[in-house]
């Protein structure tokens, strides 16, 4: 695997309560402004700013300006699951490690491929703690894009096509930041925006870095 670009840690959860601010505030905002009136420093704004423009093409920034595109625009009007079809298809039309590990786990028989062997190739890149929150960034856009799953029981990410017809189990899904999933099958989970705009923006909580798992984990695609 070549060096991979690395991905901004924002969760989906916190970006889509990023854009619904942009467009509440008339389509263009300040971000030194409002990261002031977060009470945030702007640059924790900006893995926020950089997954909306650079990655999905979503936001135009000049001077300073978040300015919400036409396709930012028609993301933030979807009902939910046309959201999740938007985001799908803004992050195929660029390779990312998201795009890396569903074309990883189109190649293969039984379309999945254990944690471990993707932790293993990043870490030829990234430090063991940037690898690991790589890989938790790239699995969340992942399960929401609906291109692949993760499977608690199994450390495996599986392919989205294994997943049709399968029963979600309730009470599984895989925590970001503060614990390891517990065993069951992780699917498809929107990350829930918070009560005030800066849990909604996910800035509340913050990535775990270097906690070990001490168990092999898989990806379904």
């Amino acid at each position: 695997m070549t060096a991979p670009a690395p991905l901004p840690h924002a969760r989906v959860g916190a970006l889509a309560g990023f854009l619904e601010i942009v467009v509440e505030r008339g389509g263009r905002v300040d971000l030194h402004r409002l990261a002031g009136e977060l009470h945030l420093d702007v640059r924790e704004l900006l893995p926020l700013v950089d997954a909306a423009a650079a990655l999905l093409g979503w936001v135009e920034v000049h001077e300073g300006d978040a300015i919400i595109s036409g396709e930012g625009q028609a993301f933030v009007e979807a009902p939910v699951l046309a959201r999740k079809e938007l985001f799908r298809a803004a992050l195929q039309q660029r390779t990312t490690l998201v795009t890396r590990i569903h074309a990883a786990l189109s190649g293969k028989a039984n379309r999945r491929l254990p944690e471990s062997f993707f932790l293993g190739l990043l870490e030829q890149h990234f430090s063991r703690a940037e690898a690991r929150r790589q890989l938790d960034t790239a699995i969340g856009w992942g399960r929401y894009a609906e291109l692949f799953g993760f499977e608690d029981d199994t450390q495996r990410a599986v392919h989205r096509t294994t997943l049709v017809g399968r029963p979600t189990i309730q009470g599984k899904s895989r925590s970001r930041g503060r614990q390891r999933p517990t065993h069951g099958h992780v699917r498809h989970a929107e990350s829930p925006g918070g009560r005030a705009e800066r849990q909604a923006l996910g800035l509340l909580e913050r990535e775990r870095e270097g906690e070990e798992d001490g168990a092999a984990r898989s990806i379904e695609d």
